[in-house]
């Protein structure tokens, strides 16, 4: 099995890192960015976006990170996340297929290399936004909307269910990952209210669950195979 790097918060629990090593990720553990007092800081999904043209995150944590990333597929963005909404989500975008879903707030350098943008209200996109195949799952009104319009497959969610120490809840995106037909869970999908539909759904499209650990789902930011 050809083991693949994993972008990931620093935070992740001993349990999640082995069952990611058993599934064949190494981990390339992000420490906190300069600035955040919060655990966002150690979010991939406020630290680079993975596009379909490549990586794009800021030359200060290239740079920090620079042994990381594959240098031909990274585009170095003017912009740098800072703490205060809403310089913290210039990454935070999520892609359905060529399709961006994020807010007036995304960064240029991932807006004008879109082919298409459907623009939210949520800052959080990535965060919000399970993306598994061409379908998403999301706890946010909003972002549901406009799946619904622009005719994008997707369940709607309730809201909770998600920790994140520092809020009031996480979100879904932020709790899981997708790669090879596969939605991994940072906890136990099935502790979510919806867990059992969220289940159904994925397996509707072809994708199967895997729940790294046991425990309720914990908005990790994510992760991105790089």
């Amino acid at each position: 099995m050809k083991m693949k790097k994993l972008l990931i918060s620093s935070l992740i629990t001993s349990d999640i890192r082995a069952e990611l090593e058993k599934n064949g990720y190494i981990p390339k553990t992000i420490s906190s960015t300069n600035g955040f007092s919060s655990e966002l800081g150690y979010h991939a999904d406020v630290n680079v976006c993975k596009t379909p043209f490549g990586l794009v995150t800021s030359k200060p944590f290239f740079e920090k990170n620079r042994s990381y990333f594959d240098e031909k597929n990274v585009l170095i963005s003017k912009s740098t996340p800072r703490e205060t909404y809403p310089n913290d989500v210039v990454f935070n975008g999520a892609f359905v297929g060529e399709t961006l879903i994020a807010s007036k707030y995304i960064c240029d350098e991932i807006s004008s290399n879109s082919k298409k943008i459907i623009t939210v209200k949520q800052g959080y996109a990535k965060c919000s936004c399970a993306v598994a195949k061409n379908s998403v799952i999301t706890a946010d009104d909003g972002i549901a909307e406009k799946l619904k319009i622009n005719g994008i497959d997707h369940l709607k969610i309730d809201c909770g269910y998600v920790s994140l120490r520092g809020f009031s809840c996480g979100f879904i995106g932020g709790a899981s990952f997708f790669d090879d037909d596969i939605l991994f869970t940072f906890g136990n999908v099935k502790k979510h209210k919806n867990g059992t539909d969220i289940i159904s759904f994925l397996k509707n499209i072809n994708v199967s669950v895997v729940s790294l650990g046991n425990n309720e789902l914990y908005d990790y930011g994510g992760a991105i195979v790089i």
